[in-house]
C-alpha cells in the first residue's frame, strides 16, 4: 500500500514553495500558451489579478479581487479548453442553481466561459476557500492529522458528498488531493468544478469511483499499521478482518478503470482482482463505519 514518509513530505513542501510554483507555470506551458493566458486575464476586466496562486497541468490560478464581490477573496482560473467546457459546465451550474443549498460543499463559481478572442482557452472565477488541501493534510504527522480531521470521518464525508452529487446525476471525474479543502470547522469544500458533468439520462458511469477510492486510500493508508495494532490490543484477538478487507478493496478499486471509455485508464486493469473492487459507494461506506466502530470498541 502507499505510504507518505519523510521523502514524500519533503517533495510536497518543495512543491508548495513560491519558487517552484513559478517554475511549474513556466514548465507546464509553452510561450504561446502563456501569452494566451495573459491575454485572457487582460480580457476579464471584472477581475483584478494580485498574484499567482497555483499552477496545474491545464492552467493557472490567480488570487485577486472580483469587482462584483470586492469584499470576498476570489480566484481566477485560466486554462486550456480542449474539452469545450461551456455546454457541460453550464448544465451543471444550472442544475446546481435549481437546487440551491443542497450541495454546500461545492465552491461557488461566480463567472465562467471561454475566451472571446480564442475559444481554446477557458476562465472561471470562484470564491477562495480558506483551509488546507488534503495533499497538505498528508504532510502532517499522524497525531496532528487526527486533530485536524479524523481520517475515517473524512473518508465517510467524501463518500456522502459524492452520493449527494450522484443523486443530482452529477459526476466528479477529477476528485483528488489537490481539489478538496479541509476547512477550519472540519468540513470539506470541493474547489475544481470545471470537469464536472451532468448525466442527463441512462445509468450513471462508474469510472469516477476510481479517483475517489484512490483519494480515500491516500487518506487512510498511513494509519493501517497503527490501527492494526490497536484493533489487536482492544479485542484481545486477531480481529482485523474489516481493516484488511477495506484496504485490499480500496487498493484494487483505485487501479481499476471501471467503465471508462479512455484506454489509458485501463492500463492497470491486469493488476486488479475485479471481484474485490467496490461496485458502489455504499459498500465502502459500510466498511468504514464498521472500522470506526471496531476502533472505538472498549478494550
Amino acid at each position: 500500500y502507499m505510504s507518505y514518509g519523510p521523502l514524500y513530505r519533503l517533495k510536497k513542501r518543495y512543491k508548495y514553495s513560491r519558487l517552484y510554483l513559478r517554475f511549474r507555470a513556466w514548465r507546464n506551458f509553452d510561450a504561446s500558451e502563456r501569452r494566451s493566458f495573459a491575454a485572457l486575464r487582460a480580457e476579464i476586466d471584472s477581475f483584478e489579478t494580485r498574484r499567482l496562486f497555483a499552477a496545474g497541468n491545464d492552467g493557472l490560478i490567480y488570487e485577486g479581487v472580483y469587482r462584483k464581490a470586492p469584499d470576498q477573496p476570489c480566484l481566477l482560473k485560466v486554462c486550456l479548453n480542449g474539452r469545450k467546457l461551456l455546454g457541460s459546465f453550464r448544465r451543471v451550474q444550472e442544475t446546481l442553481a435549481e437546487d440551491s443549498g443542497k450541495l454546500p460543499f461545492l465552491c461557488p463559481v461566480l463567472d465562467f466561459g471561454p475566451s472571446k478572442s480564442d475559444p481554446e482557452y477557458w476562465y472561471q472565477i470562484q470564491h477562495r476557500i480558506e483551509g488546507m488541501l488534503i495533499s497538505q493534510y498528508l504532510l502532517l504527522p499522524l497525531a496532528r492529522r487526527l486533530e485536524v480531521y479524523d481520517p475515517i470521518n473524512l473518508s465517510i464525508d467524501l463518500i456522502d458528498q459524492s452520493q449527494a452529487l450522484g443523486r443530482m446525476r452529477i459526476i466528479a471525474p477529477n476528485i483528488d488531493l489537490e481539489n478538496v479543502v479541509i476547512q477550519s470547522d472540519r468540513s470539506l469544500a470541493w474547489i475544481d468544478l470545471d470537469p464536472y458533468e451532468l448525466v442527463e439520462k441512462g445509468p450513471m458511469p462508474l469510472f469516477p469511483l476510481r479517483r475517489l477510492f484512490r483519494l480515500i486510500n491516500y487518506v487512510l493508508c498511513d494509519f493501517r499499521t497503527t490501527w492494526d495494532r490497536q484493533i489487536l490490543k482492544n479485542s484481545g484477538r486477531d480481529d482485523r478482518h474489516t481493516l484488511g478487507t477495506l484496504m485490499v478493496r480500496l487498493e484494487n478499486s483505485m487501479l481499476f478503470g471501471y467503465d471508462s471509455p479512455s484506454k489509458k485508464r485501463h492500463r492497470t486493469d491486469h493488476l486488479v482482482r475485479r471481484d474485490l473492487c467496490f461496485n458502489n459507494l455504499e459498500e465502502a461506506r459500510e466498511l468504514l463505519v464498521a472500522l470506526d466502530r471496531t476502533l472505538h470498541a472498549a478494550p
